[in-house]
C-alpha cells in the first residue's frame, strides 16, 4: 500500500512493533523457563525474575498502546488519516484499514484499561496486581500482537515478518512465529 517514502515516514510504527514482539518473545521465554529456573535458583533470583517478567510485560503492553495513540504521528489512527487522504489508495483498502483501526481499539481495550491505564500510566488502581500474577499477561497480549501485526502488515501491502539472526552459528529467531500462543 505504500511507497518508499510513506514507508520511511510510518517506519517508527513498525519499529515499535518490533520491540513489541522482542518484549514479548523475551517474556513468553522467560515464562517458560520460570520452573526450571525457580527449582535451580536462589530465593533472590524470584525476584529478579518477577520483576523482569513485569517491566518486560508493561513493555508490550506501552508500545501496543502507543500504536492505538490518537495524537502521535506515529499510529494506526495517524496512518488512517493520512492514507485515507492519498488519492492513489483505493477504497476498499481505505476501507479495510478504517475498520482494521477501530478493531484494534477494541482488541487493546482491556490492556489498556485494565493494565496500562491503571499500574503503569495513571496509577488509577487501588493496588498494584500481585507480583506472581504475571504469568496472566500471556494470554493477554497475544491477541493483540497479532492484530498490530495485520494492520501494519495492511498498510505495508505485505505481511511483515520480525527475526534476529544471532551470529554466523545460530538459528534465526522468529519473533512472530515464537511468541504466538502454544496449544495445548
Amino acid at each position: 500500500m505504500l511507497d518508499v517514502i510513506q514507508k520511511e515516514y510510518f517506519q517508527p510504527m513498525k519499529n515499535e512493533l518490533y520491540q513489541a514482539y522482542v518484549a514479548a518473545w523475551c517474556f513468553k521465554r522467560k515464562i517458560e523457563n520460570l520452573s526450571h529456573r525457580l527449582a535451580t535458583e536462589t530465593r533472590e533470583f524470584l525476584l529478579e525474575e518477577l520483576t523482569s517478567l513485569r517491566a518486560l510485560a508493561n513493555e508490550v503492553v506501552l508500545r501496543l498502546c502507543n500504536l492505538d495513540d490518537d495524537k502521535s504521528r506515529f499510529s494506526f489512527h495517524a496512518a488512517n488519516k493520512v492514507l485515507g487522504q492519498l488519492s492513489g489508495v483505493e477504497s476498499v483498502m481505505k476501507k479495510k484499514l478504517a475498520d482494521g483501526v477501530k478493531d484494534y481499539r477494541k482488541i487493546i481495550g482491556t490492556l489498556k484499561t485494565q493494565h496500562r491505564n491503571r499500574y503503569i500510566a495513571h496509577l488509577s488502581g487501588n493496588h498494584y496486581p500481585d507480583a506472581f500474577l504475571v504469568t496472566e499477561m500471556v494470554d493477554g497480549i497475544s491477541g493483540p500482537l497479532g492484530a498490530a501485526l495485520d494492520l501494519i502488515s495492511l498498510i505495508w501491502g505485505a505481511r511483515l515478518s520480525f527475526g534476529f539472526h544471532l551470529g554466523s552459528r545460530d538459528r534465526t529467531i522468529d519473533f512472530i512465529a515464537e511468541t504466538a500462543p502454544t496449544r495445548s
